[in-house]
């Protein structure tokens, strides 16, 4: 909010931003921060300003997934409760690795409840070595998370 002119409005601006992305990804975090938990903040909500696919990323506890009819899966909603590695070091690119095994789960052409699985472990093993780019991991690492750490 500190990097905001305070005579913008700022719920209007967000609401013309998200009516021309078709996928979201955020935080609660990134929600508040935008101050728009009152008004678009949920996954549901934010669907009716324009995405069809939100991603809803909770830190150790998981993501959510939300989408209509216009997303690659069809309307649903899918939960994921995280991955939690014994050696976090570094939650630095955490969301930004999220958001990468997204990518590589959708370019690969699984489901939704696959794709959250899979980027949920990129974000787990990302947090296990220091830095944001140096720590983001190849698939044998994102596997032996997931294989140690189901919650």
């Amino acid at each position: 909010p500190e990097l905001w002119d305070p005579g913008i409005d700022r719920r209007g601006t967000i609401e013309r931003a998200l009516g021309v992305v078709d996928v979201l990804k955020a935080s609660r975090e990134d929600l508040a921060a935008l101050d728009v938990d009152s008004g678009v903040g949920s996954p549901e909500r934010l669907l009716d300003h324009g995405p069809h696919t939100v991603f809803l990323t909770r830190g150790s506890e998981g993501s959510e997934l939300v989408a209509d009819e216009g997303s690659p899966w069809g309307a649903g909603s899918w939960d994921h409760p995280g991955y939690e590695p014994d050696d976090v070091v570094d939650t630095t690119g955490a969301g930004d690795a999220f958001t990468a095994g997204v990518v590589a789960a959708l370019v690969d052409g699984e489901g939704p409840a696959e794709t959250l699985a899979f980027a949920n472990a990129v974000a787990a093993a990302a947090t296990t070595a220091d830095g944001a780019m140096s720590a983001l991991p190849d698939r044998g690492t994102v596997e032996r998370v997931r294989n140690a750490t189901t919650k």
